[in-house]
């Protein structure tokens, strides 16, 4: 594996638990604002991970 494969999978994993921290903590203001940019920014990241471990240009191609 890679740096950058290892990089996208840390990265989508701190970005899913600072968002489930945000959302337990929702009433306060801003924790909403924050869970929703959290949660694309989330899913790109496992995308970017999963299309840098693909092992075949179109599964990569899925992923983008």
């Amino acid at each position: 594996m890679s740096w950058s494969i290892i990089s996208s999978f840390t990265a989508a994993a701190i970005t899913a638990l600072v968002g489930g921290y945000a959302w337990r903590r929702r009433d306060v203001p801003g924790a909403a604002a924050l869970v929703g940019l959290l949660l694309p920014v989330t899913a790109w990241l496992l995308a970017s991970g999963l299309s840098e471990a693909s092992h075949s240009p179109a599964a990569a191609y899925f992923w983008q």
